[in-house]
């Protein structure tokens, strides 16, 4: 089955359908959704479109629909929009420029998916209001951020405060702004990497506010912290395997 001629005319409406159907029946993952018209059939299963046409099958992510599909509806937004919920932001990559440069229908979508912003038009990965919208639902949408922008204080913020990984992406003089780093460390211990050295080994509360909630993080912190029984205590209420890489005093304690 041509998968182009199946994304036109009615083939078209039967798979706008679908991946519209995907969403409103259920917010998580579909079985046995399904449309039959003639002999074709459109399934969905899971994240996939399924288009079968007697014995011949294709399998499609939601992007594909959007990839295959006629110019008219690569800027259909309630369809774009639709596969954009079920393809982890991919479907953005294969809609028309026109959609991709719409402000008003990026501020939208952007808030979906991280992914969503690395595909939308340049001039709109500068523009702080969009930015701010992808961020502050996906911190890690600000690795596509413009450089400009991943230089603004309240936009990183509002991303470490969303995910603290996020912090991997901003530049390096965020990595020692100690606001920004107990932020980041409240949702993300794994971040205490990337941080300024001087935090790691002289900060006690970033120790403390990381341990809190990733306790295994007791492993890779300097020794006088694994010493520190107020930080033990913390970790190890976190997680019970913390106390293997607490100091030889306090495990005998």
């Amino acid at each position: 089955m041509n998968l182009r001629r199946a994304c036109e005319k009615d083939g078209a409406k039967m798979i706008q359908r679908v991946v519209t159907g995907l969403i409103e029946k259920t917010p998580g993952l579909v079985e046995g959704v399904e449309y039959k018209e003639g002999d074709q059939t459109v399934s969905v299963s899971a994240h996939m479109v399924i288009v079968c046409n007697g014995a011949e099958t294709k399998w499609m992510g939601a992007e594909l629909v959007v990839k295959h599909a006629s110019k008219p509806l690569k800027k259909d937004k309630e369809l774009v929009t639709a596969a954009l919920k079920t393809s982890w932001g991919e479907a953005l990559r294969y809609a028309s420029d026109q959609l991709k440069k719409e402000k008003a229908f990026v501020q939208q979508v952007v808030p979906l998916h991280a992914r969503v912003l690395k595909y939308v038009h340049e001039d709109l990965k500068k523009d702080r209001q969009v930015v701010l919208e992808a961020v502050k639902a996906h911190g890690d949408a600000l690795q596509y951020a413009s450089e400009d922008l991943k230089r603004d204080r309240t936009i990183v913020w509002e991303a470490v405060k969303s995910n603290g990984e996020a912090l991997r992406y901003a530049p390096h003089v965020f990595m020692r702004d100690r606001e920004i780093v107990l932020q980041a460390v409240k949702s993300h211990g794994d971040v205490l990497r990337y941080i300024y050295e001087d935090l790691q080994r002289n900060d006690r509360e970033i120790i403390l506010e990381v341990v809190r909630s990733h306790g295994d993080v007791l492993e890779s912190v300097y020794k006088h912290f694994q010493k520190d029984r107020e930080i033990v205590l913390e970790a190890v209420k976190s997680s019970g395997h913390a106390l293997e890489y607490a100091s030889k005093e306090l495990r005998e304690d």
